[in-house]
């Protein structure tokens, strides 16, 4: 078995032709199997080994979040967390992923559509800076935006998922 350099391993390669193949196992996500004809081909692989984005589902899995959840406020979003994967028979507690959930309550406003905005730009910002962080703990967060998070600029809502992210 070989390591590569982006986190995939090579795990077996049987190279008598006519149909070769080479099963390629990436981390927490698949595993690929790949058949060529003719050996003579060379596969390049580029695979960027980042944290998961899972969905928080369930109402007795955010309730708990919601219950026992440390909590983080910011300017544009407020934050409920707790470290560990949520206690499901679905999920693999040893996978290294983040489980968000988003809550927006009518208070915040009345639009269905606003609401929507909300939710999306506050998932869409924890995307891009989860990207940009190479090790993160598995945690679930359960996001609910404020009201400036639908008028304020897009670079506002990272820079809270940043501080939160940094202060995990």
């Amino acid at each position: 078995m070989e390591e590569g350099a982006g986190g995939w391993r090579l795990f077996s390669w049987r190279a008598t032709p006519p149909s070769s193949f080479l099963i390629i196992h990436f981390p927490n996500i698949c595993v690929c199997r790949f058949t060529f004809l003719y050996l003579p081909y060379l596969l390049y692989l580029h695979y960027n080994e980042s944290m998961q984005l899972q969905r928080l589902s369930g109402r007795k899995i955010c309730d708990r979040v919601m219950r026992q959840g440390k909590l983080w406020k910011g300017k544009t979003l407020v934050i409920r967390w707790l470290s560990g994967a949520p206690k499901h028979p679905n999920i693999d507690p040893s996978a290294c992923a983040l489980y968000v959930g988003t809550y927006a309550s009518t208070k915040l406003d009345k639009s269905a559509v606003k609401r929507n905005r909300m939710r999306r730009r506050c998932r869409e910002a924890l995307r891009r800076e989860v990207k940009e962080h190479s090790k993160l703990p598995t945690i679930q967060l359960l996001m609910t935006p404020r009201s400036p998070s639908l008028s304020c600029d897009f670079a506002d809502i990272q820079e809270d998922v940043r501080s939160f992210l940094s202060s995990v």
